[in-house]
């Protein structure tokens, strides 16, 4: 479960997280306006993405894809801008993670930034650069435990997005 309260004071809000599920990890947006955080078990054996308003006005919003049964969360990092969320999920295959981006308010569907994977492949590690427009991300997309650094813009939606080696 998931309770925000003011620093000077006030009641104590619980931020709904699905029935049933636990809180893993959560993170604030620099304006401090919403919290995203995962949580499990959502699905059998899987964990989901989440964002709500800070201010508990409206319930929190899935932002992962949710596409097969035991799909996990493995990290995830909210953009410096305070627009997006980037995070790595096995949403197709399982232990497959691949890079996602979505908006913070959930307003759109998540994205696969990176090339779609092979059985054998991963997204190992990303970072939001500074200016919250591109991600640098480790993967091993062309040869199979031969890890190199890509880049990929973060506009939504995007699949054509160009993505530069």
């Amino acid at each position: 479960e998931l309770y925000v309260v003011e620093l000077r004071g006030g009641r104590v809000q619980r931020l709904d997280a699905p029935a049933g599920a636990s809180v893993l990890d959560f993170r604030i947006d620099p304006a401090g306006r919403r919290v995203v955080f995962s949580a499990d078990p959502v699905r059998p054996g899987g964990s989901g993405l989440f964002s709500a308003p800070l201010d508990a006005s409206l319930p929190p919003v899935r932002l992962d894809l949710a596409q097969r049964e035991g799909s996990e969360i493995l990290y995830f990092q909210i953009a410096p801008d305070g627009e997006k969320v980037a995070f790595l999920a096995d949403a197709y295959l399982d232990l497959v993670y691949e890079l996602f981006c979505a908006p913070i308010d959930g307003r759109q569907a998540a994205v696969r930034k990176n090339e779609p994977l092979a059985g054998d492949r991963e997204v190992r590690s990303f970072e939001i650069g500074a200016d919250s427009r591109r991600a640098l991300y480790v993967a091993d997309e062309d040869e199979i435990d031969e890890y190199e650094l890509y880049q990929v813009y973060l506009e939504l939606p995007s699949h054509s997005a160009p993505r530069l080696r």
